[in-house]
């Protein structure tokens, strides 16, 4: 795949939020949550045509949902003013797919004259529920090479310069997604943040844990907090965000002076929204003190 989505390095962790516009074309990339939790299905595909805009695939590990057919379409990794991704016989990638619904005009099944064969089984596909999108041209689709895979947890949108993780390791995550009761996996992953704090792979760790929603605070979440990483603080904001009481918004008030402006706006978030009277009161004394 040409990786024709390559944003400069500087710019990895500002755009967490990322809406990218070009030419006459917006889009806004989903959540991971969203994008897991929308997704009709998530499989592991490898193609078996090239394309600019749309290509074959035969599924080869189905995550989530079910599919019934060898082989499906897939389109949506390309915007016809770019990002124009193109992909090839062989490719690998975990996709994250909806179905294409057959909801276009009456006009449009009507062959066309010099239609091509590729066009006419594209419809096809469409009319027998064998052609998926994935959700928009820079998110949706992860590059696999062997065992690793290419991703980054922070953030929806897709970047060419992205780690290659262990493929096993995120088919554990997608499999921990489906349930409600993840023990195993959670007690596997703090050891995983613990042994990893300082490093880009602890944000990754972190960002697992939240995605599978584990609810319990630990004392290792304060350690993450004093090392002032600015991808894992953001990650620790997005799983404490989920656990109410003192502890948490001990580190919140710790994070309030971060030299990272996402990380301060998700502090500022979270207290926008605190509910609980005697923490309030607590913030605003410090918030008083910081203005003076």
């Amino acid at each position: 795949m040409n990786l024709k989505k390559t944003i400069s390095t500087s710019a990895i962790f500002t755009m967490l939020l990322f809406t990218i516009q070009l030419s006459a074309d917006s889009w806004r990339d989903p959540t991971w949550k969203v994008m897991i939790d929308s997704s009709d299905v998530i499989a592991l595909i490898e193609y078996t045509s090239k394309g600019k805009f749309k290509a074959k695939a035969k599924p080869l590990t189905v995550y989530k949902g079910q599919v019934t057919a060898q082989e499906i379409w897939i389109s949506g990794f390309s915007n016809r003013y770019g990002p124009i991704d193109s992909v090839d016989v062989g490719d690998q990638y975990i996709v994250f797919l909806k179905l294409l619904e057959p909801n276009y005009s009456p006009g449009y099944w009507n062959k066309k004259p010099k239609e091509d064969q590729r066009q006419i089984e594209y419809k096809e596909a469409i009319k027998s529920s064998r052609a998926y999108y994935v959700p928009t041209p820079t998110s949706g689709d992860l590059k696999v090479k062997g065992d690793k895979v290419q991703y980054d947890l922070l953030q929806g949108t897709f970047l060419g310069q992205q780690s290659f993780y262990d493929l096993k390791e995120f088919e554990q995550l997608l499999e921990a997604t489906k349930t409600k009761h993840n023990e195993n996996f959670h007690e596997k992953t703090l050891l995983k943040v613990k042994s990893n704090v300082g490093n880009k792979h602890c944000a990754q760790y972190l960002m697992m844990l939240y995605l599978t929603s584990y609810k319990t605070y630990h004392p290792i979440y304060q350690t993450i907090a004093d090392y002032k990483n600015k991808e894992s603080c953001y990650a620790l904001t997005q799983i404490l965000r989920t656990i109410k009481g003192k502890n948490s918004f001990d580190i919140f008030m710790q994070l309030f002076d971060h030299e990272s402006d996402i990380v301060q706006n998700e502090v500022m978030e979270y207290l926008f929204n605190l509910k609980d009277e005697s923490l309030i009161a607590i913030y605003r004394e410090k918030f008083n003190k910081t203005s003076e």
